[in-house]
C-alpha cells in the first residue's frame, strides 16, 4: 500500500468533488464470512487491544509485511468488523494498481471500503469523520528481506503526519508479526527494479527473490503465491494525539497550520516510528519459531 499515487490515479479514484464510494455493509459481511476460517484457522490470527481504538475518527498506521499479499491488513480488517460490527466501516488506503485490474475487483474493493491512497481520498475520509488504515512503508517495507523483518521502515514518507495534523486526527499505531513468514524474501532487488523502471510503471522500488509456495524460489513481486500458515499476531497501540505529544517534545503549542513546518512533521514522524518499533520489538521477543509463532 502506497500513500501517494500518481496524478492520473488521483483523477480516476478520488471520486467526484472528493466524494468516496459508499461501503456496502452486506458485501463486507459476505467477505467477512468467507475469510473467517482463513484468519482463524490458517493464520490463527490474534488481534490485541482493539478497545484502544478511539470512538472518534482515527488514522491507523501499520507496518507492512508479506510482499504483495496484505495478510496483515486482511486479519486486522477481519478483527475490526468482528469487534465493531459492520456499521462502522474502515477505509483502507491502498496501492492504485488493484483498482486498474478490472471493474469487478475495483467494485469489490470499493464495496469493502478500500480506496486508492491519494490525498483527495484522505481529505474526503477525514471530512466524513471516518477512520482509515494506511501502510506508509508500502512496497519498501513489504518487500524488505526476511532478515530485516524486525525493523520498521516507513520509507521516510511523512504525508500521513501532515494530513493527520491538518485534520486534527489521532494516529493509532498498529504493529504485526508473522506476515513476513508467509513467504521469505531473500533479496529486495532495488537495482533491478530501477533497471526495469518498476518505480515508474508499478510504483514499486523492489524486484525481489522470494522463497515459498508453490514455486519454491522465484523472481519478481507479482506471481501469486500460497501463503504459509504463519501465525499472525497484531497489536493496536495506544493512540497518539499528535499536536499534544509533538508540542510536549518541542516545547510549544502545535496547531493545524504547523503541518507545513518541517521540524514539526519530522518530530511527528519519528514519534510514530519509535512507538511502532518498540511495539514490534516486543511482539518479536514473544515469538519463538518462524511460522509456528
Amino acid at each position: 500500500m502506497i500513500p501517494i499515487a500518481g496524478g492520473g490515479e488521483r483523477q480516476r479514484h478520488a471520486g467526484a468533488a472528493g466524494r468516496l464510494p459508499v461501503p456496502k455493509p452486506e458485501r463486507i459481511e459476505q467477505v467477512h464470512r468467507f475469510i473467517t476460517p482463513i484468519c482463524d484457522y490458517w493464520f490463527r490470527s490474534e488481534v490485541r487491544h482493539l478497545d484502544r481504538v478511539p470512538d472518534s475518527a482515527t488514522l491507523l498506521v501499520g507496518n507492512h509485511d508479506g510482499g504483495n499479499l496484505p495478510v496483515d491488513a486482511v486479519c486486522l480488517g477481519h478483527a475490526w468488523y468482528r469487534h465493531f460490527g459492520f456499521a462502522r466501516s474502515l477505509r483502507v488506503m491502498m496501492h492504485a494498481l488493484p483498482f486498474q485490474m478490472g471493474r469487478g475487483l475495483r467494485d469489490l474493493l470499493h464495496d469493502c471500503g478500500c480506496v486508492s491512497a491519494v490525498p483527495e481520498n484522505f481529505e474526503a475520509m477525514a471530512e466524513a469523520g471516518e477512520s482509515g488504515l494506511i501502510y506508509p512503508g508500502a512496497a519498501r517495507e513489504s518487500f524488505r528481506t526476511y532478515f530485516n523483518r524486525k525493523v520498521i521502515d516507513l520509507g521516510g514518507r511523512k504525508g500521513f503526519i501532515v494530513r493527520a495534523l491538518k485534520n486534527r486526527m489521532t494516529i493509532t499505531p498498529v504493529v504485526s508479526v508473522g506476515g513476513h513468514e508467509t513467504m521469505f524474501i531473500l533479496w529486495r532487488g532495488e537495482k533491478l527494479a530501477r533497471l526495469l523502471r518498476a518505480d515508474k510503471y508499478f510504483q514499486a522500488d523492489a524486484w525481489p527473490i522470494i522463497a515459498g509456495l508453490p514455486f519454491g524460489i522465484w523472481l519478481g513481486p507479482f506471481l501469486p503465491h500460497l501463503p504459509l500458515p504463519s501465525k499472525i499476531t497484531i497489536e493496536v497501540l495506544p493512540p497518539i494525539r499528535l499536536a499534544e505529544e509533538i508540542g510536549a517534545l518541542l516545547g510549544r503549542r502545535i496547531d493545524p497550520d504547523d503541518a507545513e513546518d518541517a521540524a514539526v512533521i519530522q518530530a511527528g514522524y519519528e514519534l510514530v516510528r519509535r512507538t511502532m518499533q518498540a511495539g514490534l520489538t516486543r511482539l518479536y521477543a514473544e515469538r519463538r519459531f518462524p511460522v509456528l509463532g
